[in-house]
């Protein structure tokens, strides 16, 4: 219950994230069975280092054992990496003013 009483929640966009969300689900809905990567993220710190491609390859390779597409939801700035292992771009949207949300897709090598 304290939850959805922060501040984090009362100043989300839920109407655009919903409609981000509605825009994934409709873009591989025609998809049975697909593996979704989130929130991958890597201190500013550790950047350049390896550390997102690590973490990408542990889903990649879960997604290829079960022989399932892997989707996934980006930023611009986090399409080079997705792209560099494979992804392609499906969609993107404006989530609100400046923020891009870029639908990305891999299908498994057998």
């Amino acid at each position: 219950m304290w939850y959805s009483e922060t501040f984090i929640d009362r100043d989300r966009p839920w109407d655009k994230i919903h409609h981000v969300r509605n825009l994934t689900i409709d873009n591989f809905g025609s998809i049975p069975e697909y593996l979704e990567l989130a929130a991958l993220a890597v201190d500013p710190k550790f950047h350049r280092r390896g550390a997102g491609g690590m973490m990408l390859k542990y889903g990649i390779n879960l997604a290829q054992k079960e022989q399932i597409p892997v989707v996934l939801e980006a930023s611009p700035a986090g399409t080079q990496l997705y792209t560099k292992f494979g992804f392609q771009e499906t969609v993107s949207t404006e989530m609100f003013p400046e923020v891009i949300v870029v639908a990305m897709q891999l299908d498994p090598k057998v």
